[in-house]
């Protein structure tokens, strides 16, 4: 994968400068509630919630409803 590939990331070391939107992602999910990931167009929600998945510790689907 090319350093600036428009794809959404999955793996944190390609997703860098997140860490504490990962952190509260953890913490929302982690608390048994229902989480929004929301903001702006390209602003990397994706990317946050594949790599969140990516490295989680359960199974997990991903339904990208476009």
């Amino acid at each position: 994968m090319g350093y600036f590939s428009p794809e959404p990331k999955r793996r944190r070391e390609d997703f860098f400068d997140m860490e504490r939107e990962l952190e509260a992602l953890d913490r929302g999910l982690g608390g048994g509630k229902l989480v929004l990931v929301t903001g702006l167009r390209r602003y990397r929600k994706t990317s946050l919630i594949l790599t969140y998945l990516s490295e989680a510790p359960f199974e997990s689907v991903f339904i990208d409803s476009r």
